[in-house]
């Protein structure tokens, strides 16, 4: 049974690690750019595309106790994985719900057909601090969990899963490959 709360915290936080390593990739490149109009993008010379470090270097909790077989991961491994688990997510609970309060606060301020200019910033500044916060507090995660593991435990989990694609296709989860 805790094992599996563990499991269902480690999805939510690598779930919201994944979207955090990947939103800069998912945003239009008008916005990227600082808000330049496509055409603008068009005229300037393309740049190749340049891979994303966090993805490429860390590896999600729910990914390590998927896999945990596959990597051989030990007893003692997977207690310490548990207790950083234990230990980070009432954290990240706590920020994400301060964090929707902040916002609630900042939506009618920037809503309103006047807008008070000091008022959105100080207040967009406490939610930009939370979202840091909790950006720390995923990476914090991160680092831990790779410090866990073995090189050769980490070269595996760079590895494709065997046998993982059908199991994803039914339980709705994706690949290791985009959580990482």
């Amino acid at each position: 049974m805790k094992l599996t709360v563990h499991v269902i915290a480690a999805l939510v936080l690598a779930a919201s690690t994944a979207a955090w390593a990947q939103d800069r990739a998912a945003q239009p490149a008008s916005e990227r750019r600082g808000g330049e109009r496509p055409a603008d993008a068009a005229q300037r010379p393309s740049r190749p595309a340049r891979s994303d470090p966090m993805l490429e270097s860390f590896y999600a909790p729910e990914v390590v106790m998927r896999r945990r077989e596959d990597i051989g991961l030990k007893d003692d491994q997977q207690a310490a994985l548990k207790a950083e688990m234990d230990k980070t997510m009432p954290q990240f609970q706590q920020l994400q719900e301060r964090l929707q309060g902040e916002m609630e606060k900042l939506t009618p301020l920037i809503k309103a057909d006047h807008v008070d200019e000091q008022a959105v910033l100080a207040q967009s500044d406490k939610v930009t601090g939370l979202e840091n916060e909790i950006k720390r507090l995923r990476l914090v995660m991160l680092i831990k969990v790779k410090n866990i593991l073995t090189a050769d435990q980490q070269a595996k989990l760079r590895e494709p899963a065997k046998q993982e694609a059908p199991k994803a296709a039914t339980t709705g989860l994706r690949s290791d490959r985009g959580t990482r």
